[in-house]
């Protein structure tokens, strides 16, 4: 009886050790998330964005993004088609340091650098630095794993950016797909607003979600956005994604 149970204790000791070897680090995790939606090398999507601030009518935008992925980096074109006030304004981010806005009411493009990234885009509730979120799922920072279930892994980040004016984000993925659900961002300390993300739908072999919605968390506006059509591995080449672009009227590649 005693030797069974040295056996018994023996086998839990190794199924442990098992189970622990196979467990993801945080880095891992969020490599994976990167990695897993990353899988094309171009990408075109148009979408709705409308924004409801507090005691304020419901405003509406017609966008489109185009990504484009060489492996290393992506680079991302946002042109805005409506409303009329705001058309043709676009978005170029070739990095992190190599971010351009075009305001055509103006013709003029300026940089967006430093604590520019924290202001909101286009009223939303998304800033600049938040907008990588959408096409890359990547934040840059120090990870760490806080829950590990059967459908989930939760992630803290300390984001590693200077300028970035969040204190910690928290990142709720899906282990099915590798897809953020859930992302709630935080200042100081309190939680500042949330980013839900459903209405998951398989595009050429790609997951995505469909709908996502950002909250602020007291309670003072609400942005969704409404993916309305989704192409990859289009015959874009890596030039459209320069200054040049900016100033086209009507987008050619």
């Amino acid at each position: 009886m005693k030797k069974f149970l040295t056996l018994l204790s023996v086998s839990v000791i190794l199924a442990g050790i098992v189970s622990t070897s196979f467990a993801l680090t945080a880095q891992q995790i969020m490599d994976k998330v990167v990695n897993e939606n990353s899988k094309f090398k171009n990408q075109k999507v148009e979408m709705k964005m409308y924004v409801q601030q507090k005691n304020m009518p419901e405003k509406q935008y017609k966008l489109v993004i185009y990504v484009y992925n060489n492996g290393q980096k992506k680079y991302a074109f946002v042109r805005f088609n409506y409303p009329q006030s705001i058309k043709g304004m676009s978005l170029l981010s070739l990095g992190k340091d190599k971010e351009y806005l075009y305001m055509p009411a103006y013709h003029r493009m300026q940089r967006i650098a430093g604590s520019s990234k924290n202001s909101k885009f286009a009223g939303s509730d998304f800033t600049y630095s938040d907008l990588s979120l959408l096409y890359s799922q990547k934040e840059d920072g120090k990870y760490t794993l806080l829950a590990d279930n059967s459908s989930e892994y939760v992630v803290r980040i300390i984001p590693s950016v200077d300028e970035s004016q969040y204190s910690k984000i928290v990142m709720t993925i899906d282990k099915s797909h590798f897809l953020p659900t859930k992302i709630e961002f935080y200042k100081d300390g309190k939680l500042y607003k949330t980013m839900k993300n459903s209405g998951l739908e398989n595009v050429d072999g790609r997951w995505l979600f469909k709908n996502i919605t950002l909250n602020m968390a007291d309670g003072s506006s609400k942005t969704t956005i409404v993916l309305e059509k989704t192409e990859f591995n289009l015959d874009i080449p890596s030039s459209f994604f320069s200054v040049r672009t900016l100033f086209m009227p009507i987008l050619r590649y």
